[in-house]
C-alpha cells in the first residue's frame, strides 16, 4: 500500500502542477495569435503592400485574407475546451490543436486523426506552417 500511495501522491502533485500551469491558458493563445500576426506583418513588409489583410473577430478569433483571390484563413480559441482551430474553406487547411499541460509545461498538441496519438507543436512551427500553407496553395 505504501508504494501505491506514493505513486498516487506523485500523480496528485503532477496534476496540481498541470492545473496551475493552465490557470492562464488564454495567454498562450494570445501569444500564438501575436506571433501569427507578426509573420503576416513581415510578409506584407517584404512584399511592400498589404497583400494579407488582418481582421479580429470575436475576442479570440481572427481572419487573414489574401488580396489576390480572397482566400480567408480563420483561427480561433475555444476557452471551454482549451482548443484552437484553423481553417480555410478555399484551401486544404483545417486542423485543431489542444492546449494542454504535461508535467507543468503548457504546449500545443495536435491529435493525429489516423493514429490517435498527440504530438507537441512549437508556436514558431505552427505560425510558419500556417503562413507556408496559406501562401503556397
Amino acid at each position: 500500500m505504501k508504494e501505491l500511495a506514493a505513486r498516487y501522491k506523485e500523480r496528485l502533485a503532477i496534476d496540481a502542477l498541470n492545473q496551475a500551469a493552465l490557470a492562464n491558458v488564454k495567454s498562450h493563445w494570445d501569444a500564438l495569435l501575436a506571433l501569427i500576426k507578426s509573420k503576416r506583418d513581415a510578409i506584407n513588409s517584404e512584399i511592400g503592400e498589404e497583400a494579407l489583410s488582418w481582421e479580429l473577430g470575436y475576442p479570440a478569433n481572427f481572419a487573414m485574407t489574401r488580396k489576390n483571390d480572397g482566400a480567408r484563413l480563420e483561427g480561433g480559441y475555444d476557452e471551454h475546451t482549451s482548443s484552437i482551430f484553423f481553417r480555410c474553406h478555399k484551401l486544404p487547411i483545417a486542423f485543431t490543436l489542444e492546449i494542454k499541460a504535461e508535467f507543468g509545461k503548457v504546449g500545443f498538441y495536435y491529435l493525429n486523426p489516423d493514429t490517435k496519438l498527440y504530438s507537441l507543436r512549437e508556436p514558431s512551427d505552427i505560425a510558419y506552417g500556417l503562413m507556408h500553407d496559406f501562401l503556397s496553395f
